[in-house]
């Protein structure tokens, strides 16, 4: 997990939406 997915974590905590837009983006910079 990077710093960027950390803050996108924090951020969606009141938005799971988000939350899982935020696992898929992850996903994708991931090698």
């Amino acid at each position: 997990m990077n710093l960027v997915f950390n803050f996108e974590f924090l951020h969606s905590r009141w938005r799971a939406r988000d939350f899982r837009k935020a696992i898929q983006h992850w996903q994708t910079c991931a090698p």
